[in-house]
């Protein structure tokens, strides 16, 4: 399970903003297990907790019926209020039961201090840069792409892509076997 896609504008619009995540359902992970937390990077703190089955829309599914089964699950900021925060350097962690899977700073350029998280699945871990950093054209996405099995997503790397929540990412194809 893993962050897939982050909409995000750097350029304060708010515009389409939106975070999309691939749970591997071929695995027996249900969406009501899992959770997402929004960290300021300039304070170390958890400013929204979503749960994926209360506020997420279901996406597509691929690799059905394989253990590689992966389903996509996105959210939409409609709200300046409800929106990602810009930064200079904020982070997204996401976890199972409480439990932290991945931790993921964006919007960090070079020089840009991310705060030590006291709070939350990520405290005192260490985030992954996507190395993608504002500004970027609205509805362009931070997204998950190349060529790899669902369950491994150290095998994409991030690239600035036109978002496509709730399908394969432009540029990505899962192998299922």
């Amino acid at each position: 399970m893993y962050i897939n896609e982050i909409a995000h504008n750097a350029d304060g619009s708010f515009l389409n903003e939106a975070i999309e995540v691939a749970i591997l359902t071929g695995r027996g992970i249900t969406a009501s297990q899992v959770s997402v937390e929004l960290i300021d990077g300039t304070t170390g703190l958890v400013y929204r907790t979503m749960s994926v089955s209360v506020d997420f829309t279901i996406g597509q599914t691929y690799c059905i019926g394989t253990p590689n089964q992966v389903t996509l699950f996105f959210i939409t900021f409609s709200l300046v209020s409800d929106a990602i925060q810009d930064g200079p350097a904020d982070g997204i962690a996401i976890g199972i039961d409480g439990v932290l899977e991945e931790h993921l700073v964006y919007n960090k350029t070079q020089g840009d201090t991310y705060a030590p998280v006291t709070q939350g699945m990520a405290n005192g871990t260490t985030p992954e840069d996507t190395g993608i950093f504002g500004p970027h054209p609205i509805n362009f996405g931070f997204s998950r792409v190349g060529t790899a099995r669902p369950r491994d997503p150290r095998d994409f790397t991030w690239g600035l892509r036109i978002a496509t929540l709730g399908s394969v990412n432009n540029g990505q194809m899962f192998v299922c076997t």
